[in-house]
C-alpha cells in the first residue's frame, strides 16, 4: 500500500517510480492511495487520473480526503 500525500504534479512521477522499481510487484495488497487535492480544477484532476490509469488498474487507486 502506497500513500501519496504530495502535490498533484508529482503523483504520476512517484507512482511510475513505484511500479518501475518493482515495489508494486511485491506480494500483498497493492493499493495507491492519493490524498486531496487531486488537481487545481476538474480538468486537471481528470488529467492526473488519466495518467495514473495508464499504468495502474483503476480499482487499485483510491482518492481520499485527509480528514477521514
Amino acid at each position: 500500500m502506497f500513500y501519496l500525500s504530495v502535490i498533484p504534479e508529482v503523483f504520476d512521477i512517484i507512482a511510475l517510480n513505484i511500479k518501475e522499481s518493482g515495489l508494486w510487484a511485491t506480494k500483498g495488497l497493492n493499493r495507491l492511495i492519493i490524498e486531496k487535492p487531486f488537481g487545481h480544477n476538474v480538468t486537471s484532476a481528470r488529467g492526473f487520473n488519466e495518467k495514473l490509469i495508464e499504468d495502474f488498474d483503476e480499482t487499485d487507486i483510491y482518492h481520499i480526503d485527509h480528514y477521514l
